[in-house]
């Protein structure tokens, strides 16, 4: 399953989250460990699953990976840097079901840029994936039509430093996904399109900021069925963040307003809100490193479920990283609540009787808990051993609930 991304510009929240990732991937080897402007990786990996495709009666299954990865860097004086990485991936199947594959194929391509020109700092951001999943066919039968596709999400920004006055970030980002089958994409390709800007006013010696933006979003479907799914939205949102040693809390409220395209569904109006707290204690010698990190958030976003338009969708995580023993062995623990409340005001006209059974489509709350322990060993200077469990628990009155248990144990080493 693809997952969904969503812009959260958090300036000062994002320039020490970069410096936690920087000491963080300095203590695994072979994930981002500096040896040079070229590394080569590799890393190979198995992962059994009790519920191998998210239903009510799951059934299990065992994946094995190998992923090569090239990463190349480049920096220049002190005003820019570029990370650009591709890794292919190939997955086999023990027991895939009559809809997939046994041999699967992957692509991910990975860009960051940072320049800094004057007191404008210049960002971009690329990923592009595609996934190689073609028809299934049993007997000269075409079971499946092919599910190939690409995502694409390329986003960019400029933040300008105003001195001990204010900062201003503005920010766009556009996201797709396309099928390689035109029956598939007559019905599933989507784009999405955001933007806005966000200013700061500082005050307490830079430790505070008092915050004022807006934010655009446009969010589109195909249907090849004549469902408009489609919409766009707007949020005027205020805001406070604070740092204090190695402490940061941020905090943003507005209002959201959303248009849909099916002119059956008219508008919506919702508070919108987003709050974290982070403490972080990087690694030294005397103390290894820390970080535990609070969120939440509610407002309306795409939807997850066919053939709603969107969704109201609250949303808590908890995650604490925690070096173990210094240099040797990571461990992340993460836990997270989602509530999606799916309503018949967001129902297209075309959607609201299902297909199949000619009834009413449900309405309905769903709710998602996941959690997650993982372990990370740095075997020596190239290698690096990394476990993990992970627990998922869906209970919806909108599509069919289950639960589902994962392990992962992987190698990776970089040359």
């Amino acid at each position: 399953m693809m997952r969904k991304f969503a812009l959260a510009p958090m300036v000062g929240l994002f320039v020490w989250a970069i410096c936690w990732k920087a000491s963080a991937q300095d203590f695994g080897a072979g994930e981002g460990r500096s040896k040079g402007p070229v590394r080569v990786s590799v890393r190979t990996s198995g992962e059994y699953t009790d519920n191998r495709d998210s239903t009510a009666d799951g059934d299990s299954t065992f994946d094995f990976y190998i992923q090569p990865r090239l990463d190349i860097e480049s920096s220049w004086a002190q005003e820019g840097r570029m990370v650009l990485y591709y890794m292919p991936a190939y997955r086999w199947r023990s027991d895939p079901n009559i809809w997939q594959n046994e041999n699967q194929v992957f692509h991910d391509v990975g860009l960051d840029v940072d320049h800094k020109v004057g007191t404008v700092t210049l960002r971009l951001n690329e990923l592009f994936n595609y996934t190689d999943d073609p028809a299934v066919q049993e007997s000269g039968r075409t079971l499946r039509s092919d599910a190939s596709f690409i995502y694409n999400r390329v986003g960019g920004g400029a933040l300008i430093d105003f001195g001990r006055v204010a900062l201003a970030d503005i920010y766009a980002q556009h996201r797709m996904k396309r099928y390689d089958e035109q029956i598939v994409a007559d019905e599933s390709d989507e784009d999405a399109l955001v933007g806005g800007v966000y200013l700061m006013s500082r005050f307490g010696g830079k430790t505070s900021a008092l915050g004022l933006g807006v934010e655009a979003a446009q969010q589109d479907y195909s249907s090849a069925r004549g469902i408009d799914r489609g919409f766009s939205s707007a949020k005027f949102i205020v805001g406070w963040e604070n740092s204090h040693a190695n402490l940061r809390t941020s905090l943003r409220a507005g209002w959201q307003t959303v248009e849909y395209d099916d002119s059956s569904l008219g508008s919506d109006d919702i508070p919108s809100v987003s709050a974290s707290i982070e403490y972080l204690q990087t690694p030294d010698r005397q103390m290894p490193g820390t970080r535990v990190a609070l969120s939440g958030g509610y407002g309306i976003r795409e939807s997850d479920v066919y053939p709603f338009a969107s969704q109201k969708a609250t949303g808590l995580s908890a995650l604490w990283d925690w070096e173990l023993v210094p240099s040797s062995l990571m461990m992340t623990l993460s836990v997270s609540y989602r509530l999606g409340e799916y309503d018949s005001d967001a129902l297209p006209a075309g959607g609201a009787v299902e297909e199949r059974t000619g009834m009413p489509r449900p309405t309905g709350d769903e709710t998602t808990v996941a959690s997650s322990l993982e372990l990370v060993y740095r075997v020596n200077g190239n290698a690096s051993l990394k476990a993990a469990q992970v627990y998922e628990d869906v209970d919806s009155d909108v599509r069919p609930s289950f639960t589902k248990n994962t392990t992962r144990l992987a190698l990776w080493y970089e040359f």
